[in-house]
């Protein structure tokens, strides 16, 4: 049909889907679980038209984000990349925001950005300050072992 109306070629430019940030479909549900669920907004659309992207503000590292993998998550297009390299979590697509991970007191294995624990902690959640740098694995095996070694109640 095209070549019927004389169309020998795409007004469209030639995307490489096989780079993660070319994926990216503007979908928006990274920014919404940033902002609407987490509260943190590290991210949101920038540009206009054609070249409109999801970014952190000005194209810089970010200074909000807590490095919690919610915008991975909900991507349907995979086309953020986050990745943990020694005592690091490095968000490629976020200009490569880098922060620091914890590490579990019990296990010695790294776990969670400084910054999420520190949020986490600051909400009212119950639990001892002891678990703060535990493993969510760690934190499984001491509630284990606490629960098998209470007294067993009579009913």
């Amino acid at each position: 049909m095209a070549k019927k109306y004389g169309v020998d070629r795409s007004r469209f430019t030639h995307i490489d889907v096989t780079a993660k940030g070319d994926r990216c479909v503007l979908c928006g549900l990274c920014v919404r679980v940033c902002d609407e669920i987490l509260g943190i907004g590290a991210i949101n659309y920038a540009g206009r038209g054609t070249s409109t992207s999801i970014n952190t503000p000005w194209y810089d590292t970010s200074s909000v984000c807590i490095g919690c993998g919610a915008c991975e998550y909900v991507c349907p297009a995979d086309a953020i990349d986050i990745f943990d390299q020694d005592d690091e979590r490095i968000m490629e697509t976020w200009n490569k925001t880098t922060l620091k991970l914890k590490e579990c007191e019990e296990s010695m294995k790294h776990f969670a950005t400084e910054r999420l624990v520190e949020l986490v902690g600051s909400k009212n959640i119950s639990f001892t300050r002891e678990l703060e740098n535990l493993s969510p694995d760690a934190k499984m095996r001491k509630a284990a072992a606490e629960f098998l070694l209470k007294p067993k109640r009579n009913s």
